[in-house]
């Protein structure tokens, strides 16, 4: 442990997931954003081997024992950290107990990635405190690491990546294969909306783990490593070997990885309105191929289209509830939420849209080397 520090402050952001729908466990490529919101973790260092974990969203202290740490799927939102602790504890890297205080500004289950905030966040933390030395993707594929073995959950890559490596003003682009990245400029006056279906959703509850299982098996279909190694054509050459479902799963992701990179010459070009017209097509694709929309993610998405002020607008992240984005100019934002709320604000009550902006990732923030 690094004895210079015994209190450590660390944030992480939220994130957007801008186009690249399920891309990351399918070595494709995924278009983010950072957010101005996200959750700090306070880790402060104890003097014996208890770990004990407090969030300010809820009552109680959650108390563990930092040798009886293991391998297993912890049921609430401590499992995010407890598997973050675990991982670095294996390593070698920590020893002692800990203090680990959570608050957010990212609501829970509104496909804004609280998820991944919170182990970037805590893991941030964890690196100052202890001293060792770990590059941007080692951290992320830590907390990735902790999410498949102590959640449950099958993710990819992108929501970590992007909740560490993005830059405030700048989209991120995420390839899963090399895992390289890279930032594009936003044009100026731009901001997201992200829109709450009041729908909380829960990845863990096995759709998301059918959906990856879907794309797996499109893959060995066509004989390929991942779907990012195909194309539309190779799957409709392949169409009569797989269940229908298993085809119109692989054909939104695939669908997906040509908009992202569609999308990156569009914004090369400060083409911001085709971005948005892109933001459209891949919904319809979740709604008829993905089936990971719900209806009120459609009603939100069809209430911007009919409104016409909108640039774009689609579900984000996961999907199966959550929040939808909407890509508009920022003159616009102000006006465009009181008119939403009008529209719904009695079925919605207090889940006021959001207005965020490119923000900045953890790990800049941080500091780190």
């Amino acid at each position: 442990m690094n004895e210079e520090f015994t209190v450590v402050t660390s944030f992480s952001p939220g994130r957007l997931e801008w186009l690249g729908n399920h891309t990351d466990y399918n070595n494709g490529v995924a278009l983010s954003v950072a957010i101005d919101l996200g959750v700090t973790a306070v880790v402060t260092r104890r003097g014996d081997r208890q770990v004990r974990l407090r969030s300010a969203s809820r009552e109680g202290v959650q108390s563990f024992k930092l040798d009886e740490l293991t391998q297993q799927i912890y049921g609430g939102w401590f499992g995010y950290v407890l598997g973050v602790v675990d991982l670095f504890k294996s390593d070698g890297l920590i020893d002692t107990g800990l203090d680990v205080e959570v608050r957010s500004t990212l609501p829970e289950g509104a496909g804004l990635s609280s998820s991944a905030a919170l182990e970037c966040a805590v893991g941030l933390a964890l690196l100052k405190l202890s001293g060792a030395k770990m590059n941007l993707l080692e951290l992320a594929k830590l907390c990735q690491k902790a999410e498949h073995y102590y959640v449950g959950t099958q993710c990819g890559l992108l929501d970590q990546i992007s909740s560490l490596a993005a830059r405030s003003g700048e989209a991120l682009v995420i390839d899963f294969r090399s895992l390289q990245y890279h930032s594009v400029k936003l044009p100026e006056g731009l901001c997201f909306l992200v829109v709450p279906s009041g729908v909380k959703h829960s990845l863990v509850a096995g759709e998301y783990n059918v959906r990856k299982a879907s794309c797996e098996a499109a893959a060995r279909a066509m004989g390929v490593p991942d779907l990012a190694s195909a194309d539309v054509e190779m799957l409709k050459l392949h169409r009569g070997v797989m269940d229908d479902r298993v085809y119109r799963r692989a054909l939104h992701v695939l669908g997906e990885i040509t908009r992202v990179k569609l999308a990156i010459s569009f914004l090369e070009a400060g083409d911001i309105t085709s971005v948005g017209r892109l933001m459209w097509e891949s919904h319809k694709s979740s709604q008829e191929n993905f089936q990971n929309s719900c209806a009120e993610l459609d009603g939100i998405v069809e209430w911007f289209a009919r409104d016409g002020r909108a640039l774009g607008a689609r579900l984000s992240g996961g999907g199966f509830g959550g929040s939808a984005i909407v890509l508009c100019r920022e003159e616009l934002a102000e006006d465009l939420i009181e008119d939403y709320m009008k529209a719904h604000g009695k079925v919605l009550g207090d889940s006021r849209p959001m207005l965020c902006r490119a923000g900045v990732g953890g790990w800049e923030l941080a500091a780190l080397p």
